[in-house]
């Protein structure tokens, strides 16, 4: 009987661990989806995605909702239904890893992988770093599209600063994701001074962070606030048509511009008005930062997340997650996100009820 008993409770658990062929997966129904309430946005069943060779099938254990996604919903009509699943970030554990040679079954993961806000993702080995050991999975799923963006905007604009005095860095918006992360990754690259601006509710926040100046933006223009040739580098993560012009009195020669591609400066990659400064001062970088040619980079995309799991674990970064919700609760965190008022980030988690090992 004890035996009996063995060999079915062994049975139970090796039904459990296999990959089920379904799953939950947050997908739009119909042909056009926008705010105020991404009514289009519902949660469905659909099939496990199968890996190829040097891809890993990830279970999810949590995603996270960006600025970019709901963009790319409100930009996707009319053919919102073939997009699949929606978002981008993702951190879970591997499951199955056919001819990787880097990741093995067990290992728990972070990226911007795409089709992240289901039970289950496939993604290329190269695209997947090892979380920190310092977040838990929920916390690491908020952080790879924000944390690649700006390791790659601020990079372009000559980070680290090794070597360079009372340097002064430019955030233009602090407290969202690209912002909050920002702020502490310039302060890490070697920034003495960071300005940034904000609504009063977010000034403690932005004190943590490490901001030594704040402007509130409801009062007064954060370009008009700044004497001249008083900045090194405008990270203008906000992406205001005309910014570059009205930041450029402000920058030191030696100094940068760096616009955060967004809409039609995206897909162009132009350096050319409105992308960036109509008429930039001599000597100062005015730079469209292409993150698109970035993320497609493994070996760039690798080495960010590395360096990002280090300043996490050495505490140099700090995560904030502002709000949870579940994933048959995507639709209100994508309208949380639309509606901007968020500290941090928002993250999607999964109530998965056996971890596939």
């Amino acid at each position: 009987m004890v035996m009996t008993s063995l060999l079915v409770a062994t049975s139970v658990v090796a039904l459990e661990a296999s990959v089920p062929s379904k799953m939950q997966a947050a997908k739009a129904t119909s042909p056009s989806c926008s705010a105020p309430d991404f009514e289009c946005l519902n949660v469905v069943q659909t099939s496990v995605p199968k890996p190829k060779q040097g891809q890993a099938l990830v279970q999810v254990s949590a995603g996270s909702v960006n600025p970019s996604d709901y963009k790319i919903l409100e930009a996707c009509a009319p053919f919102c239904k073939a997009m699949g699943v929606v978002g981008n970030d993702a951190a879970g554990t591997v499951v199955e890893c056919p001819g990787c040679t880097r990741l093995k079954v067990g290992d728990t993961v972070w990226g911007a992988v795409g089709n992240s806000l289901a039970e289950f993702v496939t993604a290329d080995e190269g695209k997947l770093g090892h979380i920190p050991k310092t977040l838990n999975l929920t916390e690491a799923a908020t952080i790879p599209e924000v944390g690649l963006t700006d390791v790659c905007s601020l990079k372009a604009g000559g980070a680290p600063w090794t070597g360079r005095k009372n340097l002064t860095v430019v955030v233009t918006s602090g407290a969202g994701g690209t912002g909050f992360l920002g702020i502490q990754l310039a302060k890490a690259y070697g920034a003495t001074h960071v300005v940034t601006s904000g609504s009063p509710s977010s000034f403690d926040f932005l004190r943590s962070l490490g901001a030594d100046t704040i402007v509130d933006y409801h009062k007064q223009d954060l370009f008009d606030f700044l004497p001249d040739d008083s900045v090194d580098i405008v990270y203008d993560n906000y992406g205001t048509e005309g910014t570059g012009d009205r930041a450029m009195h402000a920058i030191r020669k030696g100094g940068a511009y760096l616009m955060l591609p967004h809409g039609g400066c995206f897909s162009n990659k132009s350096q050319a008005y409105p992308c960036t400064a109509a008429n930039p001062k001599e000597g100062v970088a005015n730079i469209n930062v292409i993150t698109g040619d970035y993320f497609s980079d493994s070996a760039k995309v690798l080495a960010s997340l590395e360096e990002l799991k280090g300043f996490f674990e050495t505490g140099k970064i700090q995560t904030r997650v502002a709000q949870e919700f579940k994933l048959e609760e995507t639709r209100a965190a994508y309208v949380a996100v639309a509606e901007g008022h968020v500290h941090g980030k928002v993250a999607v988690t999964m109530e998965n009820k056996v971890v596939v090992v």
